[in-house]
């Protein structure tokens, strides 16, 4: 089939953009704007069937098409090629969600086969090769082998290369003899339990030399093909007429007497059951004047991930809960999305904020965007989970968290009083930690000037080239 479109002068690129997180990243940060400056360029915009409608009105134009992408039902190849790409790679994060599998399904066969098969194989670029050239088997569904003869896109851009829908499109594009330009999601994403990259694009964009070091050093992908850009959507914290006045930021929650401001950053109660009982706490040591008069706490849930919402409320004054971190296009929290109304409101939160408290969370480094000081919660509330469901797992067990810690630029609090004392040591002295800080700016940030949205651009236009 790849003769067909080897000799097309075309600059129709085909976009995937499979959630929320894409639609910010890559979507809201203006990467379609740099695109379409070459007058000949036409964008084909992959969607959920639930996110068309929404996406049609907000970016849908003459020369950007909104398309529904319809997976097939996956066949005993595609499962069997998932299980050995999740489960073939070694990483700190993928055995230690083996374990807590095994621990909520007591599956003793299963758990013992994934370990024998991870610390066997899970390192062996070998093996990895093996995977891949599996991988180009996959045979992607006719839904999207039709929509590739209809639109004969010159370039493929899959921007999160371990998601089900970019495999898909991916293999599409490798069937056709399509150039491609892949995209790592998140600076945790390669690492994590998605696994291995299964469809090496011709081009892979990552965000930081961390990415990149993990995509060699674990993923076994060859550096030539890895392009650094920065990270798209934090152009928006170079654009200082978003943000808000002091004063008129605090007003909208009813805080307006507030010296000190910490954001406390949820994660879910999926990832951390207990962090309301985290925010009771703190709560109440303002109340108690284990903190400075004139405190608050502006508690933003995770827009993914539900909360226990009530509970935060009942803890006003002191803490109030933050209703506006994001919209949705349906009745579950997946289906989140970040505008940029959504955008400049996350930035002037963190901005106005004195320290942000969360738990391993990715917000960590866009608090260091704006060189805020961090604590990350490390005990769960008023109880003692097994270490296995704990939250102090997380910085022990899980790669990336275990990686952003080395730079010693936050403070982990192990208990209620450690995170007292931390919040009174960040007030006294917000540069403390600020050479842990900028290590955390170097490697897992690189560039903060407005470019990185033009630097994808700019490399996708160059593939097509």
């Amino acid at each position: 089939m790849g003769g067909v479109y080897r000799h097309m002068k075309n600059k129709n690129i085909l976009i995937t953009i499979s959630e929320g997180s894409i639609a910010r990243n890559i979507i809201r940060a203006g990467v379609p704007e740099f695109l379409l400056r070459d007058q000949d360029v036409n964008l084909y915009l992959l969607v959920p069937e639930d996110k068309a409608e929404a996406y049609q009105k907000e970016f849908g134009s003459g020369r950007v098409n909104i398309n529904i992408f319809r997976p097939r039902p996956p066949a005993f190849f595609d499962r069997l090629l998932f299980y050995l790409g999740r489960n073939g790679l070694w990483t700190e994060t993928i055995v230690t969600d083996q374990k807590t599998r095994f621990l909520s399904d007591r599956n003793l066969f299963s758990f013992f086969v994934k370990r024998v098969f991870i610390e066997v194989f899970g390192r062996s670029s070998v093996f990895h090769r093996m995977i891949r050239v599996l991988a180009a088997l996959y045979r992607p569904s006719e839904a999207t082998v039709v929509f590739f003869k209809k639109v004969m896109p010159a370039l493929v851009f899959a921007t999160d290369v371990q998601d089900e829908m970019d495999i898909d499109v991916l293999a599409a594009a490798k069937s056709f003899g399509i150039r491609t330009v892949g995209m790592v999601r998140s600076w945790d994403n390669l690492t994590s339990s998605a696994g291995l990259v299964k469809i090496i694009p011709d081009v892979l964009l990552v965000w930081n030399p961390y990415i990149r070091e993990k995509a060699i050093q674990v993923q076994h992908i060859d550096r030539s093909i890895i392009k650094i850009v920065g990270i798209p959507h934090y152009d928006w914290y170079v654009k200082t007429d978003l943000l808000e006045e002091r004063a008129e930021f605090l007003r909208k929650f009813g805080l307006e007497g507030a010296d000190k401001l910490i954001l406390f950053a949820g994660i879910g109660d999926y990832h951390a059951p207990r962090e309301t009982e985290v925010a009771e706490l703190l709560s109440r040591s303002i109340k108690d004047g284990e903190l400075p008069d004139g405190t608050r706490v502006i508690f933003r849930p995770h827009p993914n991930f539900m909360v226990a919402r009530e509970k935060v409320k009942l803890l006003a004054p002191n803490t109030v809960f933050d209703d506006g971190v994001a919209t949705y296009t349906g009745k579950t929290s997946f289906t989140w999305e970040m505008d940029a109304k959504k955008m400049a409101h996350l930035m002037n939160s963190i901005y106005h904020a004195d320290l942000i408290i969360t738990t391993a969370s990715t917000i960590t480094i866009d608090a260091v965007a704006f060189s805020k000081p961090v604590i990350c919660v490390a005990f769960d509330g008023k109880g003692r989970e097994p270490y296995w469901k704990s939250v102090k797992r997380y910085y022990h067990n899980y790669t990336h968290y275990i990686d952003l810690g080395k730079t010693g630029g936050f403070k982990i609090a192990y208990s209620h009083k450690e995170l007292i004392k931390y919040v009174n040591e960040y007030f006294k002295n917000p540069s403390m930690d600020y050479s842990g800080r900028k290590k955390i700016f170097e490697e897992f940030i690189w560039r903060l000037d407005g470019k990185s949205a033009e630097r994808v651009a700019s490399a996708v236009l160059e593939a097509l080239d």
